[in-house]
């Protein structure tokens, strides 16, 4: 970014929380960095963070706690929050369009589940307000690193993709009155000023951002269904707190399943029944087992064109998700392609398998009277005069 952000912050020289103070930074009792200083020495911490000292050790370590999500950067590593959300940084929600949507606003500290929705609720973490400092900006995140630069860099990219998705979050004044109601912004922040403040990050790239900010809002649900692959655990974060709760989501889908299996082996139990029954002289029974047959047949045709139509709905929305995957790395759409390569080899040998293990091997009268059925061709020689 060829302009310094501190320009742009809101909270600017008196107004500043950080603004700097040569006496108090010249005073022998304090070992405060001059570029935190405070006016009075009752105010050395952080603005809104009055466990944290303005120790430079420690506003990088609690900065990035606060910003730095290691989590979701892992799963982009490996190439998997295109799963996850589609792979655009403008994929954000307003905050009255979240409500449209059904969604509850939940506020969050943690960094990690900002923009992460379930269901009919969706995590946000308020902006801290050291954030909007001009002088912790100045001072801090645009200054050159004195120790550890890759870390300075990871909360530098952390803060501004963090920024970023306020710019998208907040594009109303109703979204902003919605901000302060829900305390996402200070109380004391103009709408202009933050207007200004968030304009530098409309158009800002994905390289200056961290790798989970290069994504929008995220499915929870999906981001625990991968947290084995990509975390090593059994979920990303929890959301039931009793397995009541748990068990519930899985068994609407188990019971639609069988409910669904059962229809058809039902029908098929009666196919099979309607063939042994034993036909009188009447003609009316006769008609009676042609109905039950006919209708059997067409139970299970009416349920298999049912599952085959949810199955083209599904197969449907997905392939519109993945219209808009074009954001794809070319190394993540090889590894997707030798994947389904793979598995089509192991079932192509699975079923060979299968077929053996239970005894559906064709026999050879099977097999010669589908050689049988096979078209023949004949050469026909086609001599002149013949």
């Amino acid at each position: 970014m060829s302009y310094p952000i501190s320009s742009h912050a809101p909270y600017q020289g008196q107004d500043d929380p950080l603004i700097t103070s040569q006496a108090h930074a010249s005073s022998p009792t304090k070992a405060t960095p001059t570029y935190l200083s405070t006016d009075t020495p009752s105010a050395c911490h952080l603005p809104g963070s009055p466990r944290i000292s303005l120790d430079c050790d420690t506003v990088e370590g609690h900065a990035e706690s606060e910003l730095v999500t290691p989590d979701l950067d892992q799963y982009q590593s490996l190439n998997l929050l295109w799963l996850v959300s589609t792979p655009s940084r403008r994929h954000v929600s307003s905050l009255t369009h979240q409500i449209v949507r059904g969604r509850q606003l939940v506020i969050t500290e943690q960094a990690r589940l900002h923009c992460v929705w379930i269901n009919d609720r969706v995590f946000l973490k308020p902006i801290p307000r050291w954030l909007l400092s001009a002088t912790f900006w100045r001072n801090y995140l645009e200054a050159p690193a004195a120790g550890n630069s890759t870390r300075r860099d990871r909360i530098v990219r952390a803060a501004k993709g963090f920024l970023a998705t306020y710019a998208l979050l907040v594009t109303h004044e109703s979204d902003f009155e919605l901000a302060r109601e829900k305390r996402l912004v200070p109380n004391n922040l103009a709408w202009e000023d933050f207007c200004m403040f968030v304009a530098v990050f409309d158009d800002i790239a994905d390289d200056n951002v961290s790798p989970r900010y290069s994504y929008g809002d995220l499915r929870l649900s999906r981001l625990n269904l991968l947290a084995p692959l990509a975390l090593g655990k059994l979920n990303y974060q929890k959301v039931h707190g009793q397995y009541t709760s748990y068990f519930a989501t899985i068994f609407a889908p188990l019971i639609f399943v069988i409910g669904f299996w059962s229809l058809l082996l039902n029908a098929m139990q009666t196919g099979l029944a309607a063939l042994d029954m034993q036909i009188t002289s009447r003609a009316e029974w006769e008609l009676f087992q042609a109905v039950v047959l006919w209708f059997c047949v067409a139970t299970i045709i009416t349920f298999l064109a049912a599952g085959i139509l949810l199955l083209a709905i599904f197969l449907g929305r997905l392939l519109n998700e993945l219209r808009k995957y074009k954001a794809i790395t070319p190394r993540t759409r090889i590894l997707a392609g030798l994947g389904l390569c793979g598995y089509c080899l192991f079932m192509l040998r699975a079923s060979d398998y299968a077929e053996k293990k239970f005894g559906l091997e064709a026999r050879e009268d099977e097999k010669e009277e589908l050689r049988g059925m096979l078209p023949r061709v004949s050469a026909v020689d086609r001599r002149k005069g013949g």
